[in-house]
């Protein structure tokens, strides 16, 4: 979700700068039920979401989207989704409204309230400046991040209970916290959700996050972000982490591989979205199968391919964290051992060291 969202933003601020409704925009729909639930979940998936889904396509003109179910406080089940394109408000209540009543939750909100086109739905745009909730002034942040937090926040299984035990024919409660908007932590329970708990278009589904070959120098420039505290480092047997605002440190340490990565969230938005990428740009950058896209970082470009040989070198990057390694690698002569006798004595002073 995240290449798919970047790929728009970067399209958006880079190729396209100027809003149009026509053209792709990250926009993120929350969708409930305006009477109490007394369906079950899968059958309100099957007989409302999914009709609804199909209308956002036909009839407002979506090509990608992600959903997500999660039960609120009440019990009723209500979907988080992320779709590409800007609707209406009104003209979105009216259709999910309309897919609801099939099982007739329109109508018992009217019995209920006397009240037509109940409140059922929620927009969001995308953005990169939001007011802060408990200091009240405007901060930038990151729009992508921003957006997705929306999607993934939900309520969850504490770090003591077993997932297993959704197997139960009790289901577990789940805990989850949200904050209002004079800054206040509520806290609740809710109820897992039967069924499928999220869905999406399968070429959103196909793309991955930027791949690159980690080299020494950018490896250092990361484990130097993490000794500051800019990032957050865990090291494990065979790769090491990190967390954080990556982008941002790659584009303060390495601007030209920021570049590549800004051309290879262009070059998927171009794959999932053929028609809206002027022709000029395409004549200029070619194409590439986005499922495949690589950026090497040895040849400073964008390949269909991972880079030969680079499981074969990773031995090589494990060992530049270890002083000795690096020390040996600078005694040997490249004039009395060929490249393959270098990299083996480097092996073998590895596992010594680690041994």
């Amino acid at each position: 979700m995240g290449t798919w969202i970047r790929s728009i933003w970067t399209y958006r601020t880079q190729i396209k700068k100027r809003y149009d409704p026509g053209k792709p925009y990250p926009v993120f729909l929350t969708l409930t039920l305006p009477s109490e639930q007394v369906h079950d979940d899968r059958e309100i998936n099957r007989k409302c979401l999914q009709p609804f889904l199909a209308t956002l396509k036909r009839v407002h003109g979506i090509t990608h989207y992600f959903w997500r179910a999660e039960a609120q406080e009440n019990g009723n089940v209500h979907y988080h989704i992320l779709t590409d394109r800007y609707i209406a408000a009104r003209d979105l209540q009216a259709s999910w409204n309309r897919a609801i009543n099939v099982l007739g939750y329109e109508d018992r909100y009217y019995e209920r309230t006397g009240k037509v086109d109940p409140p059922s739905t929620d927009v969001h745009r995308m953005t990169d400046q939001i007011r802060d909730k408990r200091t009240g002034k405007m901060v930038t942040v990151d729009p992508v991040e921003y957006l997705l937090d929306y999607v993934t926040d939900s309520a969850k299984l504490e770090d003591d209970d077993d997932p297993l035990m959704f197997s139960d024919p009790k289901p577990r409660e789940l805990r989850g916290s949200y904050r209002t908007s004079d800054g206040r932590l509520i806290e609740y329970r809710a109820r897992p959700v039967q069924g499928r708990v999220w869905g999406m278009s399968d070429p959103v589904r196909e793309i991955r996050e930027p791949r690159a070959e980690c080299t020494p120098q950018l490896w250092g420039s990361l484990k130097r972000a993490a000794d500051r505290d800019e990032l957050r480092m865990i090291a494990m047997d065979h790769a090491t982490l990190f967390f954080g605002n990556i982008y941002g440190t790659i584009r303060r340490s390495r601007g030209w591989l920021a570049g590549l990565i800004d051309s290879y969230h262009l070059h998927v938005f171009r794959w999932l979205y053929p028609e809206a990428m002027p022709p000029s740009w395409i004549d200029l950058h070619g194409t590439f199968n986005a499922p495949e896209l690589w950026i090497s970082t040895r040849e400073r470009k964008l390949t269909h391919a991972a880079p030969p040989g680079l499981h074969e070198r990773a031995i090589e990057y494990q060992g530049e964290e270890l002083p000795a390694i690096t020390e040996l690698r600078r005694l040997l002569d490249p004039k009395k051992h060929t490249p393959a006798q270098r990299e083996r004595l480097l092996i073998l002073a590895r596992e010594f060291y680690l041994t």
